[in-house]
């Protein structure tokens, strides 16, 4: 909002010079508007200036300003010649004017108040929550000295819910010397019915540096028990490890304002009794049944 527009400063400079020449103060006339109104034709009238300007230039011109400003006074249900006259005279009485000013400022400064509170944006129901749920390292630098891993994961449910997507991003590489059979990357949703979802991508190992980006759906109306996965997935591995893996995050999102409602009504559909000690199994499903949906790569390999 622009608090402080030209037209704003043209009042100010005639109120200065108004209380310099007129010593007294007259009687309001008839026809002259309340200073209530004034008071929300100019606190109006700031918003306008502020829309058009932030509007950009297209809006600007004096032949579209003209359109706007006819439109603005025909809500107020004032004429041009009624709204002249009454700053005109108003800017003639200070002490009417000044009145008008100390109102309009605090008017204003409310508006901008309200705005930074989000009044004026209200939030969306149907928007995504995002959360971080990763909690292993964020980044692997594997040498030959490395012990042999696969870098498995299982994040246990923490509220999770039908519905929910999964988004494993990180960068990866695998050199030549490091020579695995199949190498990829899967992650699994596991149901405490024993029920498995699950994403694959297939990795290389050529020394190239990869963007991937595995997203994922929770797509069963079941009770879900964690999601897991491996980054270095293999059918079987020969030779040194030689891998590079940064930049790892894995993205939960979902609504929550429907968190309480899909709740209920998974608890309906699945009657699957989970532990109260919901610590989950270490075990990783074997990637045999990979899987069903799809993954992609968010950028071109680049040559490392």
């Amino acid at each position: 909002m622009k608090i402080k527009s030209d037209i704003f400063l043209k009042i100010v400079i005639l109120a200065i010079f108004a209380s310099i020449f007129i010593s007294s103060c007259q009687s309001k006339p008839a026809g002259i508007l309340s200073t209530s109104k004034m008071e929300d034709i100019l606190v109006d009238m700031y918003v306008l200036e502020g829309t058009l300007s932030v509007a950009g230039e297209e809006y600007n011109n004096p032949i579209e300003k003209e359109k706007y400003y006819k439109a603005f006074l025909e809500k107020h249900k004032v004429t041009s010649a009624q709204f002249d006259s009454s700053l005109s005279w108003y800017t003639k009485n200070p002490k009417y004017f000044e009145r008008i000013y100390t109102n309009v400022n605090a008017k204003i400064d409310e508006k901008s108040k309200e705005i930074k509170q989000g009044k004026y944006h209200p939030v969306d129901s149907n928007a995504l929550t995002e959360t971080n749920i990763w909690n292993l390292r964020t980044k692997y630098v594997l040498t030959k000295d490395s012990a042999r891993t696969k870098i498995k994961f299982d994040i246990k449910s923490n509220g999770f819910l039908p519905g929910d997507y999964y988004n494993l991003s990180l960068l990866h590489r695998i050199a030549p010397t490091d020579t695995t059979s199949n190498p990829h990357i899967v992650m699994y949703v596991n149901y405490w019915d024993g029920s498995v979802d699950s994403i694959y991508a297939k990795t290389h190992n050529d020394n190239y540096t990869r963007r991937y980006k595995l997203m994922f759906k929770a797509r069963l109306n079941k009770k879900i028990k964690s999601v897991s996965g491996m980054l270095l997935g293999s059918n079987s591995v020969r030779g040194k490890m030689n891998v590079y893996l940064d930049s790892i995050k894995l993205i939960r999102k979902y609504n929550q304002f429907k968190q309480d409602s899909i709740r209920d009504m998974i608890d309906f559909m699945d009657t699957t009794v989970v532990p109260v000690d919901t610590t989950v199994s270490k075990r990783i499903p074997k990637p045999a049944a990979l899987p069903a949906q799809k993954s992609w790569l968010e950028k071109k390999p680049m040559q490392h």
